[in-house]
């Protein structure tokens, strides 16, 4: 069984809070049966003030548990999260709310992206991630993060991505299809992708327009194939004369 990837929907705020509520529209926050949704979240809050480690992400009907958080090292006022999450029934026109425990960010960005053909053992999606990395730089084009080769060659690479410089006009994805880019507020951007064709441990993601960004982000996962299962028998029927 093959991976398969969709885009679900996103939300975008500049404004300073300290939580924010993605009201659902059109489907854009609804789940489905047996599915990994990965929420890839980039958030920051200016003025070298440093981030919380981590956001709380609540839905009803859906317990959305931590994948990663990276705070940069270079930039600790800067941070990209992702969670994940498997419902055993549909969830339909829920809003989804991010909150940061009374610490008031600058901005957000919200990605929900499903994936299905995905190891469904554990809980909320835990058979489903097989690893997952961060990293970050300042005053450079290098944004990238190189995971472990993978368990599997049917398993699949995602990247969420912050990066911070006005002069980003774009990006270039790396891997193969990209599911969410966004101009936060003019000076911060974020971009989520992921390989629907290879096993690409080594991600990267290109910035085009600035020479050298001012700081970025980038978390890697490695997503896990369904098994198999057991093959195929049947019984043959012996007739003797």
């Amino acid at each position: 069984m093959a991976i398969s990837g969709a885009h679900i929907g996103d939300h975008a705020n500049a404004a300073n809070q300290s939580s924010y509520t993605w009201t659902a529209a059109g489907g854009d926050t609804d789940l489905a049966a047996n599915k990994l949704y990965l929420l890839g979240v980039t958030s920051g809050r200016g003025g070298g003030n440093p981030a919380p480690a981590t956001p709380t992400v609540t839905q009803t009907g859906v317990t959305w548990v931590k994948v990663l958080d990276h705070t940069y090292t270079a930039e600790s006022d800067e941070a990209v999260y992702v969670f994940r999450t498997i419902v055993g029934g549909a969830v339909t026109g829920e809003n989804i709310v991010v909150a940061f425990g009374g610490t008031t960010m600058a901005n957000i960005s919200i990605s929900l992206d499903e994936f299905s053909g995905i190891d469904t053992s554990g809980s909320q999606g835990s058979g489903a991630i097989v690893q997952s990395l961060g990293n970050d730089g300042a005053d450079s084009n290098s944004i990238a993060v190189t995971l472990s080769a993978f368990a599997d060659a049917d398993n699949r690479p995602y990247s969420a991505t912050r990066a911070t410089d006005g002069f980003i006009t774009s990006f270039t994805p790396d891997l193969d299809t990209e599911l969410y880019e966004v101009n936060q507020d003019g000076n911060n951007w974020a971009h989520v992708q992921w390989d629907s064709s290879t096993a690409d441990n080594t991600i990267t993601v290109t910035p085009v327009g600035a020479a050298a960004v001012d700081s970025w982000g980038i978390i890697g996962v490695e997503i896990k194939v369904a098994s198999a299962g057991p093959p195929q028998t049947g019984l043959v029927r012996v007739e003797f004369s």
